[in-house]
């Protein structure tokens, strides 16, 4: 359920600026242990509208893990996802079993990198897998997600709520079906990348 969730709200992440000029930069940004980005949110079951949405892996007291889901409504006069006030906590995954997010530049690509900071554009694929070892075993399957931004590059706020954007243009890929890849579930070696 939880895969599947996510990859709705990826389908439906917008692809918006952040202030203006040379201080211009994408609103996406991911981290090991989080991940923040703007989708459009549908009229049921709350209010309709764009939203800042953050991803975030949660230590539990006395042991475990939390994905949490947090949303704030999405004002264009903000300029940093900090300036925002998350609420609406939902938890998505308990006992996350050591998961990370990693990012990938091409789709088929074996190398992730910890986090992305672009300001120009999105990475091709976001990996939710565990933090991997060569003595673990896996018990999460990895879960890829494509983002499918909706508004193109450099669309401005107004043009996007009117409909005039078109989105960029996105080819279906898979990484698993690449027979020269090696299935690495996008983790992250203790100590560096993977």
């Amino acid at each position: 359920m939880t895969q599947d969730f996510l990859r709705r709200e990826f389908s439906r992440l917008q692809w918006i600026y952040w202030g203006a000029g040379d201080e211009r930069r994408l609103a996406f940004e991911g981290e090991r242990r989080r991940l923040r980005y703007i989708v459009a949110e549908p009229p049921y079951p709350d209010l309709p509208g764009l939203y800042a949405i953050e991803l975030a892996l949660v230590r539990v007291p006395g042991g475990g893990e939390r994905l949490l889901r947090r949303r704030a409504r999405f004002h264009p006069e903000e300029r940093d996802f900090d300036d925002l006030e998350f609420t609406d906590d939902v938890v998505l995954l308990e006992d996350a079993l050591g998961l990370q997010f990693a990012y990938a530049t091409e789709a088929n690509s074996t190398t992730w990198r910890p986090q992305w900071s672009d300001g120009e554009s999105l990475p091709r694929l976001v990996s939710l897998a565990p933090r991997a070892s060569v003595e673990d075993s896996l018990f999460w399957p990895p879960l890829w997600l494509r983002p499918a931004a909706e508004i193109a590059g450099g669309c401005g706020l107004a043009e996007a709520a009117a409909g005039v954007c078109e989105g960029p243009e996105v080819t279906e890929t898979n990484p698993a079906s690449d027979p020269n890849r090696t299935p690495d579930g996008g983790g992250i070696f203790e100590g560096g990348e993977r």
